[in-house]
């Protein structure tokens, strides 16, 4: 059951990350030259240009992904268990936990794409309050919240 709940795990990594490249390269078509960023009174974030925007994000989700990928990577072939370690217990909790934080992974990269897809709708429609789109947020907010709680719970259950 592990086996295919890691490939599921997998299988959303993959989609999470290609949703994140689709939603900036969204952003980058359909906003204007400049981003007004929450109407912001700090100066530079009043005039960022959008291809800032996007090579900026893109350099952050690269670098985060190919960070937290290489954690992973580590953490599944390390080898020796410890009965006393709650990230080593045993084969068992060691699949179950490189399962979780494949999901959080993915979590983590949802929540990105609904922070760019907010921040290109309130950018291409021009909207008067940044309260209207709020919801895009939130719902990938509670997605990584509800990755993150799987998480805790399999770090405590023993």
């Amino acid at each position: 059951m592990n086996e295919i709940n890691l490939r599921i795990a997998n299988f959303l990594k993959l989609v999470s990350m290609i949703m994140v490249i689709v939603s900036l390269l969204y952003m980058y078509a359909y906003t204007s030259e400049n981003i007004s960023l929450l109407n912001s009174s700090v100066d530079w974030l009043k005039g960022l240009s959008k291809s800032h925007v996007f090579y900026i994000g893109l350099a952050l989700f690269a670098v985060f992904n190919l960070l937290m990928h290489g954690a992973l990577n580590l953490y599944k072939s390390a080898e020796g268990y410890d009965e006393s370690s709650i990230l080593f217990k045993n084969a068992g909790k060691k699949a179950t936990l490189a399962m979780r934080f494949t999901f959080l992974l993915a979590g983590i990269n949802i929540f990105f794409t609904s922070v760019i897809i907010y921040i290109a709708m309130i950018s291409i429609n021009e909207v008067k309050s940044n309260t209207d789109y709020l919801s895009i947020p939130f719902i990938g907010m509670l997605v990584l919240l509800g990755f993150l709680i799987g998480l805790i719970v399999t770090l405590i259950k023993k």
